[in-house]
């Protein structure tokens, strides 16, 4: 077991933004690991909403995963924590989903993902799917 990297211990420099599981490559706190662009349908021109999914990373004595929703008036900029890395990104995950489906554009029916009424694939917990529509409800209500 000589050389093996210690994949127990949690240990995280924040001062270089690297965890000590991964001695070989930076992994940047803010970086994008994924995007989605929705539409916001106006009587005058589309606007691009685009939705940024950060890298999670351990803060503290948790981890968190940050988003960002660029609406045409405001960004709203947000986190998850959860216990390990695959619990913040999925909670961030159900957050857009709830902000989406809680928001005006979806309100007035003018959020479009693909195809209108057709949903904005994102999951959220129990307690939202009767906001779902489209293959959202179908396949997560």
């Amino acid at each position: 077991m000589d050389g093996m990297i210690d994949w127990v211990s949690p240990d995280y420099y924040p001062s270089v933004g690297v965890f000590k599981q991964f001695p070989y490559s930076i992994i940047e706190d803010d970086m994008i690991i994924a995007t989605r662009n929705l539409v916001l349908k106006n009587s005058g021109a589309d606007s691009e909403i685009q939705i940024r999914i950060m890298n999670p990373e351990f803060n503290q004595d948790q981890w968190i995963c940050r988003y960002e929703i660029q609406w045409p008036n405001a960004q709203r900029s947000s986190f998850a924590a959860g216990v390990d890395s695959v619990q913040a990104l999925h909670l961030a995950l159900q957050k857009i989903g709830l902000d989406l489906y809680m928001s005006d554009g979806h309100a007035s029916g003018n959020l479009v993902w693909m195809e209108a009424g057709k949903g904005y694939g994102f999951p959220v917990p129990k307690n939202g799917r009767d906001f779902l529509i489209g293959f959202d409800k179908e396949f997560e209500g």
